[in-house]
């Protein structure tokens, strides 16, 4: 089963690649709670030049290398559901 060290070192090797500032892990694997199914939740602050195309490429990038589908979020938390930012923080 994939760990939290395995998901910090990929996002480490890959996301200097695109224009990403900051990278949160938030959801089931930050409460341990994943199973063999769970997705990988990666929240990211992205520099202005960060394209809807280079995300595509960034998440197809990251699920090859885990193995596993990942969801990003990419918008500010003080525009987000106060439950939801809630699982970030």
């Amino acid at each position: 089963m994939i760990t939290l060290t395995d998901i910090s070192s990929v996002v480490c090797h890959v996301l200097p690649r695109y224009d990403v500032r900051e990278a949160y892990l938030f959801g089931s694997f930050t409460r341990r709670e994943q199973t063999s199914d769970s997705d990988i939740d990666l929240r990211l602050v992205c520099g202005h030049t960060m394209t809807f195309g280079a995300l595509y490429e960034l998440s197809l990038e990251l699920e090859e290398e885990l193995g596993r589908k990942v969801d990003i979020v990419t918008n500010p938390p003080d525009n987000m559901r106060p439950a939801f930012r809630k699982n970030i923080e």
